[in-house]
């Protein structure tokens, strides 16, 4: 009987314990904000991605651009080139057919301009 009684002892002194505030209130307000946090920085990450990936795009096509411009440039500087060289005039004025202006003769109504020779 020593045992029955110690045992109703005890359950008479846990009658008197005084109830503590249960802290799952404050869980649930941490783990409301955690999870606010977490979704706003897992937005801000998407929206800097997102930011990077159209800066990228842009300097892609600016790249594709200049070296469109530089081929032309490339193809320019060759074209002048070859007309700055006397055989290449030479050899276009033989093919279109032209022919030397020796003898120019402007006519205006009211006075000669320039005289033939």
């Amino acid at each position: 009987m020593n045992h029955i009684s110690r045992i109703q002892s005890q359950s008479r002194s846990a009658a008197h314990v005084v109830a503590l505030p249960s802290p799952a209130g404050s869980v649930r307000w941490l783990n409301a904000a955690l999870l606010i946090a977490s979704l706003l920085l897992l937005l801000y990450y998407v929206m800097q991605v997102n930011a990077l990936a159209a800066h990228a795009w842009n300097m892609h096509q600016a790249n594709d651009r200049l070296s469109a411009l530089h081929d032309q440039h490339d193809v320019l500087v060759a074209q002048a080139s070859s007309l700055d060289d006397r055989q290449a005039l030479t050899d276009l004025v033989k093919r279109e057919g032209l022919v030397p202006a020796d003898a120019v003769a402007y006519l205006v109504q009211d006075r000669a301009v320039a005289a033939v020779r």
